[in-house]
């Protein structure tokens, strides 16, 4: 089928060059025609010229004579060399069709043999490959005989190392162990010995709980009798603080009085007074102090008085 439609299509193309050729000769007919109609008519032309002027005439008509007979002459050649052009065209397509024809029977040829090969080599590959897995599957297979006794091994390990752990109280380590060995592989030994952890834990936190309890009952109570004495001693200390504090206020108090009653005795009104008031800074109430700064009002307006009197009396006898 290939062939025949290679057929097909190089008579196409002949039929096409055919055509072609054809159109080409005809439109070098229509210029040859038209290019002899422009000649009789350039003649009549030149005719016509010759009547009007007899010596241009003869000229003119020698001159188109020879330029028709020229440009005849570069028709025809232009027309030879593009039948020429036309031949060597046909003659290349011709040996390109055949080269063509060849090269694709030659490229059917290897890509047949290339085929062949290929199934060779994937026939081949197949076999190999099949061999190949047969040995891969009998390697897993003893993988895996071999990973279960080293599992086997470590479970028994892990679980002889977490009873160790169970037996010295730590409960989270030999539950991890124990979690160890599930992740290993789920084995039922693993699973039993987590409940059995999981239940001497809960004992043993009971227990550790109930010695919680009494330690921290015992501790809050020696702790509320420390507090107690320590509030106590504190209570005492306080009162103590108060009692020198009071007494030195007193003295304090009694020193600033004394010098008020030093000042006053002396006349020295305002600094009496603020003797008194730093008594009274100190006890606002001490009813001493409040009758002393009575005193000292009244005694400044009594001097005064006298002062007056004495003055004015003075000023009597000067007179």
């Amino acid at each position: 089928q290939a062939k025949q439609r290679e057929q097909e299509r190089i008579a196409r193309e002949q039929a096409k060059k055919e055509t072609e050729a054809k159109r080409q000769a005809e439109l070098a007919a229509k210029a040859k025609a038209e290019e002899a109609a422009k000649v009789a008519r350039e003649k009549a032309k030149a005719e016509e010229a010759a009547k009007r002027k007899a010596e241009r005439e003869a000229k003119e008509k020698q001159r188109q004579a020879e330029l028709a007979a020229k440009q005849m002459e570069e028709i025809q050649k232009r027309i030879a060399i593009e039948e020429a052009k036309k031949e060597a065209e046909a003659k290349r397509q011709a040996e390109r069709a055949a080269k063509k024809k060849a090269e694709e029977a030659a490229q059917i040829a290897r890509e047949k043999a290339k085929a062949e090969a290929a199934a060779k080599r994937q026939a081949e590959k197949e076999a190999q490959a099949k061999q190949r897995e047969q040995e891969r599957i009998a390697q897993e297979q003893a993988r895996l005989k071999e990973e279960k006794v080293q599992r086997e091994e470590k479970i028994a390990r892990l679980i002889k190392k977490a009873k160790s752990e169970l037996e010295h109280n730590d409960f989270s380590g030999a539950k991890r162990i124990a979690r160890k060995a599930l992740n290993v592989e789920d084995n039922k030994e693993a699973r039993q010995l987590l409940a059995v952890i999981d239940k001497a834990e809960t004992t043993y936190m009971k227990d550790q709980e109930e010695k919680k309890k009494e330690a921290e009952e015992k501790r809050q109570e020696e702790l509320k009798t420390r507090n107690k004495a320590e509030e106590e001693a504190r209570q005492a200390r306080k009162e103590a603080r108060e009692k020198e504090e009071a007494k030195r206020r007193a003295n304090k108090i009694a020193n600033y009085l004394s010098r008020a009653n030093l000042q006053l005795a002396n006349n020295r009104f305002n600094q009496a007074r603020e003797n008194v008031r730093k008594a009274l800074d100190l006890d606002k109430e001490n009813k001493q102090a409040k009758t002393l700064l009575e005193t000292i009002d009244w005694a400044e307006d009594v001097y005064k008085k006298q002062k007056g009197l004495k003055e004015e009396n003075s000023e009597k006898q000067l007179q």
